[in-house]
């Protein structure tokens, strides 16, 4: 299809969606805009530029206003406010910097316009209801729901104490009422962990108890917690973790970092750790060309193909599927970085990707950083990671089509919808430049 073609679809698909009646609105709207007494405004350009239909993919921009009071619209023939949440607001004396999270749709390859209003600030606050939900809360743990999951990452008993990490223990797939989990007392969330050199066995950041801080986030578009701090019997290394759970969408997101405060000897260091009872019939890997883009194994037959040839450390994604039951879950994998302090690289030892068997037919994949060897770990070394953890069902045929919707949602959280601002410097720039 040329250009022109192209251009001439992403037009008519805008203003299909534009356009349609009040009865069929996007499932974010929060009805027609009444513009009232809202005058002033900004404008946002969201782009598509992966192909692929986005609907209410999560969006966040910053903005500097006088108040932080707003609301958001999808401009067009029919303007309609949008559920928004303003997840940050700091006063710099002068103005409000605000981080600014909604749920954008966007036909494939076209630009749809979002307008943020303000001017009004003694007006109600903005009040929104998603499928977006929070329970169980104490003073670190929660679950989390959404139309596609729940992440109960909830206070536990061990022994008669209370433990209060913050990290998930279960994950329900609603599309097929299955609770992953790790009976017998773990954590399914199980990354990021380590162990000494000498130590009898190893601690993870399921067991961070207690937590020194914690900061959270409710909102009807993302929920976040951000918690820091070090485990009890490690000082030595600094953590940070980072979750976001979105509305709309069958994925959260994991961010978290090790930093080295004093030099350390390690036997073991493991991150992106999910450790789950029998669910799942097969794993799934990045295949090595275009032409076999995934490979798949029964989790029985699977070494047969791995002892020749390990998932390396920075595959790309891996998952695990029930081929009988039509459901998944797995890993994108973001972000991966092990640069220290001085942006020289961290200490690694036979980095790979390790897919295991646990007790009572448990199986689990981890990112190996180092693999049961002494390694001494200098100060300021670090280990960061951010991945995006999505539960999605099977289509028919064969892996690289009953793998359809997961690989569609790698490739738009590698390709987000882009923003800009109009009236910037850059878009400003760009507009000159498109005039030439």
């Amino acid at each position: 299809m040329g250009s022109m073609n192209r251009a001439v679809v992403a037009c008519l698909l805008f203003s299909f969606l534009a356009t349609r009646p009040v009865g069929a609105q996007l499932r974010e709207s929060a009805g027609p805009w009444k513009a009232g007494g809202w005058k002033q405004y900004i404008t946002f350009e969201v782009q598509e530029t992966a192909g692929i239909d986005r609907q209410q993919e999560p969006v966040e921009v910053g903005v500097r206003l006088p108040d932080r009071n707003i609301r958001l619209v999808r401009w067009g023939d029919a303007p309609e406010e949008i559920v928004s949440q303003v997840v940050e607001a700091r006063f710099d004396g002068a103005a409000y910097k605000l981080r600014v999270v909604f749920p954008a749709t966007v036909p494939a390859r076209a630009t749809v316009l979002y307008r943020v209003y303000y001017g009004q600030p003694d007006a109600p606050a903005a009040s929104y209801s998603t499928s977006l939900k929070v329970s169980q809360e104490t003073r670190v743990g929660w679950a989390v729901e959404n139309e596609h999951y729940k992440a109960d990452a909830g206070l536990r008993s061990i022994k008669g104490q209370d433990e209060d990490s913050g990290q998930i223990q279960a994950l329900t797939l609603n599309c097929c009422g299955v609770t992953l989990l790790r009976s017998g007392g773990g954590r399914m969330h199980w990354g990021p962990n380590f162990r000494r050199t000498g130590a009898p066995s190893y601690r993870t950041i399921g067991n961070w108890e207690p937590v020194q801080s914690i900061e959270r986030v409710k909102g009807p578009v993302v929920c976040e917690s951000r918690r820091s701090g070090f485990h009890a019997e490690y000082p030595e290394i600094k953590l940070d973790a980072v979750y976001r759970f979105f509305a709309f969408v069958p994925y959260f997101r994991f961010r978290s970092e090790m930093l080295m405060s004093e030099a350390l000897d390690l036997f073991l260091l493991r991150n992106d750790e999910m450790t789950m009872d029998p669910f799942f019939t097969h794993i799934a890997w990045p295949g090595k060309t275009a032409a076999s883009p995934v490979q798949s194994a029964t989790l029985e037959e699977r070494e047969k193909t791995l002892e020749k040839q390990p998932i390396p450390a920075d595959a790309p994604w891996i998952c695990f599927y029930n081929g009988d039951k039509g459901y998944g879950y797995g890993s994108v994998r973001l972000h991966f970085d092990n640069r220290n302090t001085g942006g020289k690289p961290s200490p690694l030892y036979h980095p790979y990707t390790k897919i295991s068997d646990g007790a009572g037919g448990g199986r689990y994949w981890n990112r190996r950083l180092i693999d049961e060897h002494d390694t001494r770990v200098p100060a300021g070394s670090r280990y960061l990671e951010d991945n995006a953890y999505v539960v999605f069902r099977l289509r028919a045929g064969p892996p690289a089509q009953a793998l359809g919707e997961f690989l569609e949602w790698e490739k738009k959280l590698r390709k987000p919808l882009q923003t800009e601002l109009q009236g910037s410097k850059a878009w400003t720039a760009r507009q000159k430049a498109a005039k030439k």
